[in-house]
């Protein structure tokens, strides 16, 4: 892609008002949401032309648009505030635009993007899958790293024997913590105990 294509806003209206009407954060769906919604986008597209209910052609479009938003090649397009309408329309809207731009003057961002589709299904699925994504291709990966490095440090100070941490008499330090009268233990000299 171009740069120059890169800094085009390739969204349209829906997408203009929910920036004017979410300034909230300033923080905008994460990146991995947006590319989750372009991979909604083109599998809906392709079961529509299998179904017979959109133009072969135009599902094609669609899906390779669809594509260029999952491969991660559009996240600049996605300006719409994290915090937004509760079910994400706005940010369903800004895909079905950002498509229907790339797709081409014929295809229309609600009739044919987003046909057969609501947002309350596509933005928590999209939502969803990418945290499933994250959790499995970063998370887990990470935490298997983590454990690996513990296990080989647990091994590397296996022959470190600790201390055992010093102990007070026994009875003295719970009494005294606790705000009673703290009294010799019974062991302590005579001199000791008259000094309480």
């Amino acid at each position: 892609m171009a740069k120059a294509e890169e800094r085009q806003e390739l969204w349209g209206g829906e997408t203009a008002k929910a920036v004017a009407n979410f300034p909230v954060s300033g923080e905008p769906i994460p990146p991995p949401v947006a590319r989750w919604l372009g991979r909604i986008k083109g599998a809906a597209a392709q079961v529509n032309a299998e179904l017979g209910l959109l133009d072969a052609g135009r599902a094609e479009r669609i899906a390779a648009a669809a594509a260029r938003i999952a491969d991660g090649a559009l996240d600049d397009q996605f300006p719409i505030d994290v915090f937004q309408t509760g079910s994400g329309t706005s940010s369903n809207m800004n895909a079905n635009e950002v498509i229907a731009t790339l797709a081409g003057y014929d295809v229309h961002p609600n009739d044919d993007v987003n046909m057969g589709q609501s947002s309350n299904d596509v933005f928590p699925s999209a939502v969803h899958l990418a945290a499933l994504d994250e959790i499995v291709n970063d998370l887990l990966p990470a935490l298997e790293q983590l454990a690996t490095s513990l296990e080989a440090k647990a091994r590397e100070f296996d022959d470190v024997v600790n201390a055992p941490p010093a102990r007070r008499p026994a009875g003295r330090a719970s009494s005294c913590a606790r705000g009673t009268s703290c009294s010799p233990p019974p062991s302590a000299s005579p001199a000791a105990r008259r000094r309480r």
